[in-house]
């Protein structure tokens, strides 16, 4: 089931993409976690939704994800506040 609250884009990418989650509490603590196609850890954040990291919308928050130094391929993306998941998505990373 599609989490239309989260979007991630563009998708594939060439390392840059965007993370953006519509109608969240500013308060809610946010953690994202990037793993590479074998389980290795390769990002990590968390703050709060009204945090440094995200830029405000009118509607939603956006965060910025560089991960233009990692290899291509398939990434797992997982989304969670505290004890809940929110999303998990695969992202891919081509590069040329």
């Amino acid at each position: 089931v599609e989490n239309e609250n989260i979007l991630i884009f563009p998708n594939p990418s060439s390392g840059r993409f965007i993370v953006e989650m519509r109608n969240q509490r500013p308060e809610t603590e946010i953690t994202i976690r990037i793993m590479n196609s074998i389980g290795r850890k390769v990002y990590s954040s968390t703050d709060k939704a009204s945090g440094s990291y995200w830029s405000p919308g009118l509607h939603s928050n956006k965060m910025k994800i560089d991960l233009d130094q990692a290899a291509g391929g398939v990434y797992l993306i997982e989304i969670s506040s505290p004890g809940l998941v929110i999303e998990r998505k695969k992202m891919l990373i081509i590069k040329q």
